[in-house]
């Protein structure tokens, strides 16, 4: 299901520092391959000490971070 524009996506991906050397070409075609999600309130995206396999980049909401159960970023 799409939830944002691809335009909405290549700004978001833009804002990500691991991607701030990409041309918008770059960030065109890997916002086509991106997957739109919708995550319930509270849904935990990656856990500590566990390897993740996907990256998030969050354009609406708010995560938290926690290490060892406390809380070291929002």
């Amino acid at each position: 299901m799409r939830l944002f524009s691809q335009n909405a996506k290549v700004e978001a991906l833009k804002r990500a520092p691991l991607f701030e050397g990409l041309s918008r070409k770059e960030l065109t075609q890997l916002a086509r391959v991106s997957e739109d999600m919708e995550i319930p309130a509270g849904t935990a995206l990656c856990k500590e000490g566990e390897i993740g396999h996907e990256f998030f980049v969050i354009i609406d909401g708010n995560v938290e971070i926690t290490r060892k159960g406390r809380k070291v970023a929002m």
